[in-house]
């Protein structure tokens, strides 16, 4: 199983986010887009694991501390790892620092099943979409700049999600398979 930790976004959100990709999508149909319905804060990139540890790992993320209900903001636009050599386009996301806590604590719980901890520190995005490997790509210009520092709004999250993702050729099907509530 293909599995992932993120919080699922509120719909006004998801909408105005997927108003933006429905506009970059037209003005760079070689990138690699999310689907409005696919969006989600990632926290831990879990990967393959074992149908069999599935609640091991539910137990794991059980006993993760809580910091309480998060305010998250998302605002302004990205690239990783710059601008001149765009892999990821990204909106930012603005949270405090117990997100990034709770993301620390959920990369330590996961060591346990062999998930690799993270090099760098938590930096909370929403990935708008994603260059093919190897490829130039111009941004779209024009639309990025008008919309760089957009307010998408925000919501309080309440829960995290413990997700699968198969692959598909039309793009990932995600499906949440338990909750935990902060």
């Amino acid at each position: 199983m293909r599995l992932f930790i993120a919080f699922d976004l509120d719909a006004a959100v998801r909408a105005r986010v997927g108003s933006l990709l429905r506009e970059l999508r037209a003005g760079a149909p070689e990138i690699k887009w999310v689907a409005p319905d696919s969006m989600h804060l990632t926290v831990k990139f879990i990967g393959e694991q074992p149908e069999a540890k599935l609640a091991e790992m539910a137990e794991a993320l059980q006993a993760v501390p809580r910091p309480g209900p998060l305010a998250l903001s998302f605002r302004g636009l990205g690239c990783f790892p710059n601008e001149r050599r765009p892999r990821v386009f990204w909106v930012g996301v603005e949270s405090p620092p117990e997100l990034a806590r709770l993301a620390e604590a959920i990369d330590a719980a996961m060591e346990r099943f062999g998930v690799e901890r993270e090099r760098r520190p938590f930096s909370p995005h929403l990935t708008l979409g994603r260059t093919r490997e190897g490829r130039r790509v111009e941004l779209p210009a024009a639309v990025w700049e008008a919309h760089r520092n957009d307010d998408f709004g925000g919501f309080t999250a309440t829960e995290f999600f413990l997700f699968e993702s198969k692959l598909a050729p039309a793009g990932a099907q995600h499906t949440k398979l338990q909750t935990f509530g902060l």
